[in-house]
């Protein structure tokens, strides 16, 4: 096991050597610890300020690839939807976790709809 470690921010070129693997180059991009706060507190804002939440969730993982794609606005465009909208969806397991949330929050949707249909006196 090793341990890398960087005091600059930004995209940092290494040269990795393993004993009987030979060596090869290795680039790191670093961001800054307060920069990673960015991304759940704009899909939090987003989400009271718009009452969009599904909207709010894809431009908070947006934030998080335009973070991890080295700031690059194309590579982040294209990595949101290949690997964290459309990739999750192939595997069986993550499938079912996105399917049992979407029947939960319809089975909330029409609990809070039959609740409005209720007559004023029986409202808790």
């Amino acid at each position: 096991r090793s341990e890398i470690t960087t005091q600059s921010y930004g995209k940092s070129f290494y040269n990795v050597c393993v004993t009987d693997c030979g060596c090869s180059e290795m680039t790191l991009y670093s961001i800054p610890g307060p920069v990673t706060l960015l991304p759940p507190l704009l899909t939090v804002a987003m989400a009271i300020l718009t009452r969009q939440v599904l909207l709010s969730l894809v431009c908070g993982i947006y934030t998080a690839a335009f973070l991890l794609g080295a700031y690059n606005p194309v590579t982040a465009f294209t990595e949101t939807f290949s690997n964290y909208l459309v990739l999750p969806f192939l595997d069986p397991g993550k499938a079912a976790v996105v399917v049992f949330s979407c029947l939960m929050a319809g089975l909330i949707e029409m609990l809070e709809r039959w609740v409005e249909c209720l007559p004023n006196g029986t409202r808790g």
